[in-house]
């Protein structure tokens, strides 16, 4: 179901629409138990915006946004946009500052924009979008925005991530698997499901040489589960073991880990 879709189904649920109830169920039927499970989780967000977007990445079918390339050389963002993004104070005026700031890969657009993310939910909505357009030059800044005392600027620093898909944020968003805030961990791991079976490996060799508590379990579940894999065969082996790192007691997730590492490398990287 495309996201458009499931977002006009969603708004006649909430209008009251029995039929589109029954639509939304026979849909879920159609789902793996593992997405049904995630399905479950995003409706226990109690932020509202990000339980909506929760669903939406989890039962949307739609395409991953593909990332221009970028340009060989690249002009200085007009000052005036810089300052008016940083200080203006009408709120729309900002909003409109970092959706012009795209069109400029320059470093200080990005540390522009990423200091945006700290800005009016509007502000920093309209940012991310700027720095999933900026692409490739936004991704270590936004890697280092993870670690931000800021929930909301890790929330939406996570949230560019999951957008971009860039596999040098892999190991800052295994880590961010482990963030105190629910909507941080569920981008994170909407993030490596991106990245792809490029993170199959750094999140195995997390599992098997750390502690595991229930929050890297359950985003690992996550990844597993919702990771696309090569073919039929690679997706129920990823399947499979989503479910064991689940049900597994957390003493026992490492060791588990380490032998689905071994089985991973032997069974699905020759040759690459």
């Amino acid at each position: 179901m495309k996201r458009a879709e499931l977002e006009a189904l969603l708004e006649r649920i909430a209008a009251g629409d029995e039929t589109a109830l029954e639509t939304l169920l026979a849909f879920l039927e159609t789902r793996s138990a593992g997405t049904r499970v995630l399905f479950l989780e995003a409706l226990a967000i109690e932020d509202e915006e990000e339980m909506w977007e929760a669903i939406m990445l989890t039962l949307a079918d739609d395409d991953l946004p593909q990332i221009a390339p970028l340009a060989e050389t690249e002009a200085a963002p007009p000052p005036d946009l810089l300052d008016t993004l940083r200080s203006a104070p009408a709120r729309q005026a900002r909003v409109e500052a970092a959706r012009a700031l795209a069109s400029w890969r320059d470093p200080r657009t990005v540390s522009a924009l990423v200091e945006a993310l700290a800005d009016d939910l509007m502000v920093a909505a309209a940012a991310v979008e700027a720095l999933v357009e900026v692409g490739a030059p936004a991704v270590p800044p936004l890697v280092e925005a993870l670690q931000a005392h800021d929930v909301q600027v890790r929330r939406h620093a996570a949230k560019a991530l999951s957008r971009l898909g860039d596999a040098r944020a892999v190991d800052a968003l295994i880590e961010a698997l482990e963030d105190p805030n629910y909507s941080v961990r569920w981008l994170a791991a909407e993030g490596l499901v991106t990245i792809g079976r490029e993170a199959v490996l750094p999140l195995l060799r997390a599992l098997s040489t750390r502690a595991v508590g229930a929050w890297l379990r359950q985003g690992a579940f996550h990844v597993l589960n919702k990771v696309e894999a090569s073919g039929d065969e690679e997706r129920r082996w990823l399947r499979r073991l989503a479910g064991r790192v689940r049900r597994a007691p957390a003493a026992e997730v490492p060791l588990l880990a380490r032998r689905a590492l071994a089985e991973w490398e032997r069974l699905w990287t020759r040759g690459e």
